[in-house]
């Protein structure tokens, strides 16, 4: 079974994936860049609410990664990894 139920995007030619965390829903994509200098690719996540994008600014991003289903699902991985890391330092917890 997969993590995360990962999709086509036809609009962006690259791959999105909604999930949740912790009661919070997010909206992962991965894609080209258009009109980039140096031609990136690049995995951005953002805050979503009931299947849709919320806020455009971007709580996540890397970039120079394979637009793959594998890159997608290691992007959500590290960014809810992230949040863990984050929530131990502001609870004094390293």
């Amino acid at each position: 079974m997969a993590r995360y139920n990962i999709q086509f995007n036809p609009r962006t030619f690259g791959l999105y994936a909604f999930f949740k965390h912790k009661g919070s829903e997010y909206y992962a994509d991965l894609c080209d860049v258009p009109f980039s200098i140096d031609y990136v690719n690049e995995c951005m996540i953002f805050h979503a609410k009931d299947g849709q994008v919320t806020d455009w600014s971007g709580l996540y991003c890397k970039r120079n990664i394979p637009i793959t289903e594998e890159a997608l699902a290691a992007c959500i991985d590290e960014f809810k990894n992230t949040l863990k890391d984050n929530r131990r330092k502001y609870n004094g917890k390293n």
